[in-house]
């Protein structure tokens, strides 16, 4: 199943023709690799299977200007970037800056995809992702949840557009569900670069599911960089319950969860 990202796309003249021959040179803007692709008489590329990430894509012919895309945010999936190319010197630069679009048009699958930059701003209980499927559009949780924590935190049992809480956990695309208990690995939060949930006509590929959670681990850089985190409640934050009369305490809550990484 996919694991990775997928940028493709067409390049054209100023009349709609397709260009042949035009180098699309793909740098990822975060560790500094970069590769070359030529489009073929059609007028496409394709750099199948990428590291998800920000990338800046040139395009280069002779007799047209050059036209720099980027950075792009590349998700999970196939992502289309085309290009138009105006007449003139490759010594002239078009630079688009502008993101790609978030609506695919290319299948009628729908998904979500949960990104951490996103995740870590929301507040969290526990260490894992599971508890934000229910910011899913039409999403809720199920009151039956083995997690133990119902409608409110359903972990991963949530029903999706009304669907049952039946679903296939991956880790970059490979399946963590266990045949015999449907139990699954889930990994940690800090672990995680992205998540992506499709609800409803997915792919084949996929085999099983209601849906699909897909998590897709961070990817490194160019630089050793870390991460410290604790996980923390205190009943010394929690507010009384409101009563008449009635004296009324905070029940005892301490919770602390340490942790890290280096890369």
């Amino acid at each position: 199943s996919t694991n990775a990202g997928d940028i493709r796309g067409t390049v054209t003249d100023p009349t709609g023709a397709l260009i042949p021959e035009v180098t699309v040179t793909v740098l990822n803007v975060d560790t500094g690799i970069s590769k070359d692709y030529v489009t073929n008489r059609d007028g496409l590329y394709d750099t199948s299977s990428i590291v998800t990430g920000r990338y800046q894509l040139t395009f280069v012919k002779d007799g047209f200007n050059t036209l720099v895309r980027g950075p792009v945010t590349i998700q999970v999936g196939f992502t289309s970037v085309n290009a138009q190319l105006k007449v003139g010197s490759t010594t002239q630069q078009v630079v688009v800056t502008s993101n790609v679009p978030l609506l695919k048009s290319e299948s009628g699958e729908q998904e979500t995809t949960l990104e951490a930059k996103s995740m870590a701003q929301l507040p969290n209980v526990g260490t894992d992702w599971e508890n934000f499927t229910i910011l899913l559009p039409g999403t809720s949780g199920t009151p039956s949840s083995e997690t133990g924590g119902g409608t409110a935190n359903p972990g991963q049992f949530v029903s999706a557009n009304g669907n049952l809480p039946y679903n296939a956990m991956l880790a970059d695309g490979s399946t963590t569900t266990l045949p015999s208990s449907s139990n699954s690995d889930v990994s940690t939060f800090e672990t995680v670069a992205e998540v992506e949930i499709s609800t409803s006509s997915f792919s084949a590929q996929y085999g099983i599911g209601g849906y699909i959670f897909n998590q897709i681990s961070k990817g490194g850089t160019d630089q050793f960089h870390g991460a410290a985190y604790e996980y923390f409640q205190n009943d010394a934050l929690n507010a009384k319950s409101y009563c008449f009369g009635s004296p009324v305490t905070v029940p005892f809550l301490r919770y602390n969860n340490y942790g890290g990484s280096i890369g």
